[in-house]
């Protein structure tokens, strides 16, 4: 026998139409560009997807894997970085696309480098190390020394201005990169800085950045990261970090190496080396059409697998502890 449904005393109430909601209105006002998120942010997802642990050029668009993937092995980077404003991204934006409608050939168009695939606008950097691999239980001593070192430089928070536009290979010149040349004040912080990067990366026996021609031999041998490496072994087993700080910090201050010329920011890039077309444009570009940004530098980032560790010019770390949980 089927159930009977009664309707409830409530049910008798006459219904009444919910009151109608009210949009908020959207400001249109001029220069009301989105506050800028904070750069910690961008460090929460500073790596993409991996899709194959052997180098594919086809899926990233014929760029080759400069250091093969080791497992155990960790991609690392020190660098500076810098997050365009909406406007600065806005100018670099109509850079590169003017320098790409003078082109006759597709082929030859400028990559960029400001924004990713889904369209997302990225932070640019300048690099203060080669890539490089780290072993897992090299991460945390050798940020502990980057940090002692960066510190020890005496550097205060200042800034860098954009001084032209120009081509730069990569390192291993499988890539030619569009980059905005820059130039700190007068006080070296960007070469003290490389100095105490350099320092470190050598100490865990990888090569340096920017070298004098005197290390040019040590330069070129690839980073491998891992195997037979008698300092860096030990680190690794973990012998005595803080005399390995000690060690560094008890050494003679070297002179410090001027690579003003070599320090820029990536804003593009190409397979091949540009070829007279590619450079007749370029110097058709004006000191306008390049702008006259300034980047505050308070923070050096280290990148060790997708993890990014900020060290702060303003003060000495609050804490200890090791980011990777020593």
């Amino acid at each position: 026998m089927a159930l009977v449904e009664y309707s409830d005393s409530d049910d008798s109430k006459p219904e009444t139409s919910p009151p109608p909601t009210t949009k908020r209105k959207r400001s249109t006002s001029a220069g009301g560009d989105l506050r800028p998120l904070p750069s910690t942010f961008h460090d929460l997802y500073s790596s993409t997807v991996r899709v194959s642990n052997h180098d594919d050029p086809a899926l990233h668009g014929g760029r080759q894997r400069v250091i093969p993937h080791v497992e155990g092995n960790w991609p690392s980077h020190v660098y500076i970085e810098w997050t365009p404003s909406s406007t600065e991204s806005r100018n670099l934006k109509g850079l590169i696309s003017k320098i790409n409608s003078q082109l006759k050939e597709p082929k030859d168009r400028v990559q960029s480098l400001l924004e990713s695939d889904l369209g997302v606008e990225l932070p640019l950097h300048i690099s203060l190390s080669r890539s490089m691999m780290l072993l897992t239980e090299q991460r945390q001593p050798f940020l502990d020394e980057l940090e002692s070192q960066l510190y020890s430089q005496g550097v205060h928070p200042f800034d860098i201005t954009v001084t032209d536009l120009r081509w730069a290979p990569n390192h291993e010149k499988t890539r030619w990169f569009l980059v905005l040349g820059v130039q700190s004040s007068a006080s070296n912080e960007l070469n003290k800085f490389l100095q105490a990067s350099n320092t470190v990366t050598q100490s865990f026996d990888q090569p340096p950045l920017y070298a004098p021609l005197a290390t040019k031999e040590r330069n070129d041998r690839p980073s491998r990261g891992g195997r037979g490496r008698g300092r860096a072994n030990r680190r690794a087993r973990g012998h005595g970090s803080d005399r390995n700080q000690a060690a560094l910090s008890a050494r003679p201050p070297s002179p410090i190496f001027d690579a003003s010329e070599n320090f820029h920011i990536s804003v593009g890039w190409v397979l091949n080396e540009p070829d007279g077309e590619l450079r007749a444009v370029l110097r058709g570009i004006s000191e306008e059409d390049v702008g006259d940004a300034t980047i505050h530098v308070d923070t050096v980032k280290v990148k060790i697998g997708n993890h990014v560790s900020a060290v702060s010019l303003k003060a000495q770390l609050a804490s200890s502890k090791g980011i990777f949980g020593s």
